[in-house]
């Protein structure tokens, strides 16, 4: 058995590891020591529980979402050696990071900070204070495995509306033209055919007393639903 022991000490004044998740992976610890694994299943099993809302993640799953095409106790056996490497290379740390049990792993929470997880805890005032756009989720992640692939693709999914959410909330709740207007040019990047940005971008321009800035929305408006429902009406029988 691998397991680590529990941490009961005093948590330290800064998180022992750094991941970060959007764009090109990275791991660094908090004297700047590069952690990041070599291995693409490595990285993977590291990014799936740091996506995992610090909750633990049963072993079976990860062999699933890691090498699917596999038989189970194959899987299992691969994902055996695979926490091993993890942890060797996570050994620099001290304390351990990560919680393993005979059944689920997790990342300990206390020790580690997670870029994503800063962008899920957005709300609508603190938004905009995010880069635009966003680098990918995991962008230098791929041919790791077919259902590692539709997870990935779930993960990006759940970022992106948390992101269309928050601004929809500022976009409904602001006062300031200028506010609204911002919100939604960044909401219509991320949704082009969302008609309620449409529509207060354009009277928020109005209110501004923007007539062209108005008149320009709603051409742009026009054009891209138009651009993008041509080619469905054009492929009817």
């Amino acid at each position: 058995m691998h397991a680590p022991p529990s941490h009961n000490g005093p948590l330290p004044d800064r998180p022992l590891l750094n991941i970060f998740l959007l764009g090109h992976m990275r791991v660094v610890s908090s004297t700047g020591l590069s952690l990041l694994p070599t291995g693409t299943k490595t990285r993977a099993l590291l990014a799936i529980l740091a996506l995992s809302n610090r909750r633990p993640v049963a072993r079976t799953r990860l062999a699933e979402l890691l090498w699917s095409t596999r038989a189970p106790e194959q899987a299992r056996a691969s994902l055996r050696q695979e926490i091993h490497r993890l942890m060797d290379i996570l050994s620099p740390l001290g304390p351990e990071v990560l919680d393993v049990q005979r059944h689920t792993l997790a990342i300990r929470p206390g020790l580690t900070d997670i870029d994503v997880e800063h962008v899920l805890r957005t709300t609508a005032q603190t938004i905009m204070d995010l880069p635009n756009p966003l680098p990918p989720l995991l962008e230098d992640l791929s041919a790791v495995d077919p259902a590692f692939a539709i997870w990935l693709e779930e993960e990006r999914t759940r970022l992106l509306d948390h992101k269309i959410i928050q601004l929809e909330a500022l976009m409904d709740t602001a006062t300031d033209p200028a506010t609204i207007m911002a919100a939604t040019h960044r909401l219509l990047r991320l949704t082009p055919l969302n008609e309620g940005a449409w529509r207060a971008h354009i009277q928020a321009a109005m209110r501004n007393k923007e007539e062209g800035a108005a008149l320009l929305g709603a051409e742009t408006c026009l054009r891209t639903f138009e651009t993008t429902l041509a080619p469905r009406r054009g492929s009817r029988p």
